[in-house]
């Protein structure tokens, strides 16, 4: 810890980043409650309709919609922006015979949505409180 301390005092552009995010890290937290909500109301919104979606090259073991805890790990994948194009592509694509949870033309709509409002808006809101 002193080490840290010894080179913040060092670098005067490293203290400035520093003190900056310590004196915005309420705003921070407050983006981050925000990013949360979103995520967590698209999670349960997506278990009701792509729960029972057949594994593809997007969906798989670990980015599926069966549960909301999954869920809200693979919204969190699509918002940094990977292999989301595919994660949509295969919630798009409904299986013959399926009644319900099975994905349909609503997935296009649900994931731009949320690439919307989580990758674009709420990046952008933590840039503004950093620079603020």
């Amino acid at each position: 810890l002193l080490r840290v301390v010894r080179l913040l005092r060092r670098f005067r552009g490293l203290t400035l980043v520093v003190l900056t995010l310590l004196h915005s890290f309420a705003d921070l937290l407050n983006v981050i409650l925000l990013l949360l909500m979103v995520m967590f109301a698209h999670g349960v919104l997506g278990v009701a309709l792509f729960s029972g979606v057949t594994p593809g090259s997007g969906i798989g073991p670990y980015a599926h919609f069966g549960n909301v805890g999954a869920a809200m790990l693979t919204l969190y994948q699509v918002t940094t922006t990977e292999n989301w194009a595919a994660i949509m592509a295969d919630c798009g694509r409904r299986a013959a015979g399926c009644a319900a949870g099975c994905g349909g033309w609503w997935a296009v709509p649900y994931f731009v949505a949320f690439m919307f409002l989580g990758a674009f808006v709420v990046f952008n809101l933590f840039i503004a409180i950093v620079l603020d």
